[in-house]
């Protein structure tokens, strides 16, 4: 398969187009990098969905249709094999064109999925209050906390993992979503302006959080103003009276033409035992949403005790043998800041030192370009050792890091060896992003 792979090599930019949510842009982009490498996918792998199969159908037609037509031309045994060689060089084209071509199909299927999704809302779900958090990081984790906060006093559902994109809660609704279900908590994330409004078509909400604008995924919005217009969208087009939730910070960073005229609700603050300071934020957000919809104290106290974290999210726990805290969800400079906060704080507890992995953080804008040094000095303060994974970016993290931080080629190969690099009894350790294949 590896042969085939490098002789054809669809699935491999199928797999940068799905990484990328099929966004053409965006695969132009990394195509300077990719464009003469072959058989990259190594930490995850092409999911071979009813898109890509359509996908593949149409890009093999293009592939044999134009090496027949120009090789029937060249009709010479010599410049046949030069043209094939040619063609599978330009696999790449092809797979634009593919995707280009079956991209229309695809946006009407969606429409049709999203307008099913809208009526069987309209309809089973009239009667279901509808509670939205967007923000650039913090969703996952408080939706999870208003479920906890909210379901011993609703029929409360809530849209699971990272499902935020508008065909990802139309398909969640179509096939998930019963009658009688008394509250629904969603989040919805957006990758260009617009996408947030798609979402709330399908689930229209009464309570909208916004939790920050952030620095996540800046370089698709070509800067933080960008960014704040797309979540501007969970307030301009909640439902009419809604509550709307964001600190101050945030209202004050919101495009104020469109929502100077809006009344928002400033989130509690909170402070629970064994919760990180951001994750106490998060929560704030949730009692603050919880309270909004008639929770009692006494429910918002117990369950608060019994919270829980989701997976990667400043998870603390058992990580590749260690006591530590798995934060290889989040990857932003902001995040990245607040995972190393809560390590060190449980390596300070521990009387241990920190031991930190990661890959640096993408999707940096121009403005915001030399985050990924400054990661490097800022774990060269807070930690006593750090693995660099080395992706694209690794190069100015180790430059902030002074040359401090050791350098591995893989995940694999850091797991195999780190406990014998740094013992299990003296580390706490972080584990941040890894991060695709596309940063390798």
């Amino acid at each position: 398969m590896k042969v085939f792979n490098f002789l054809f090599p669809f699935s491999d930019f199928c797999y940068i187009l799905q990484q990328e949510e099929y966004d053409l842009k965006r695969y132009i982009k990394w195509l300077s990098r990719f464009f003469f490498r072959r058989n990259f996918q190594v930490r995850d792998h092409l999911r071979v969905t009813k898109r890509v199969k359509i996908m593949l159908g149409v890009i093999g037609v293009i592939w044999v249709v134009s090496f027949g037509v120009i090789g029937a031309v060249l009709a010479s045994g010599w410049w046949w094999l030069v043209w094939l060689g040619i063609k599978m060089l330009l696999t790449p084209i092809d797979v634009y064109l593919g995707t280009a071509i079956t991209e229309p199909y695809f946006e009407v299927i969606k429409s049709k999925r999203r307008k099913l999704a809208v009526e069987i809302m309209r309809t089973k779900g009239k009667n279901t209050r509808i509670v939205v958090v967007a923000g650039s990081f913090g969703k996952t984790t408080t939706k999870n906390f208003i479920f906890q906060l909210c379901r011993y006093k609703y029929k409360a559902v809530m849209i699971p993992g990272n499902i935020n994109t508008p065909a990802g809660i139309a398909d969640w609704v179509i096939n998930n979503f019963r009658e009688g279900t008394e509250l629904l908590i969603g989040e919805v994330d957006a990758f260009y302006v617009g996408e947030i409004r798609r979402s709330l078509e399908v689930i229209p909400p009464d309570v909208a959080v916004l939790t920050n604008i952030g620095d996540q995924h800046l370089e698709r919005f070509g800067g933080k103003a960008g960014l704040a217009e797309a979540l501007a969208d969970t307030f301009l087009f909640a439902k009419a009276g809604a509550v709307l939730i964001c600190d101050r910070q945030t209202e004050l960073e919101l495009p104020s033409v469109s929502t100077r005229e809006m009344k928002f609700i400033n989130p509690e603050k909170v402070k629970a035992e064994g919760l990180s300071v951001s994750n106490e934020i998060n929560l704030g957000f949730a009692v603050t949403v919880a309270r909004n919809l008639g929770v009692t104290e006494k429910m918002i106290k117990d369950g608060i005790k019994d919270l829980e974290l989701p997976e990667r999210r400043q998870y603390a726990g058992e990580v590749l043998g260690y006591e530590g805290i798995d934060d290889s969800y989040n990857i932003s400079f902001t995040t990245a800041q607040a995972g190393l906060a809560a390590a060190r704080e449980l390596a300070k507890k521990r009387k241990k030192k920190l031991l930190v992995v990661t890959a640096g953080i993408p999707e940096l804008s121009r403005e915001n370009r030399s985050k990924n040094e400054e990661y490097g000095k800022v774990l060269a303060e807070r930690a006593e050792a750090v693995v660099l994974l080395r992706s694209m970016l690794a190069g100015d993290v180790l430059k902030g890091l002074g040359g401090k931080g050791r350098v591995v080629g893989s995940f694999a190969e850091m797991a195999k060896k780190l406990q014998d690099w740094y013992p299990i009894s003296e580390y706490v350790l972080l584990l941040q992003p890894e991060l695709t294949d596309l940063y390798y």
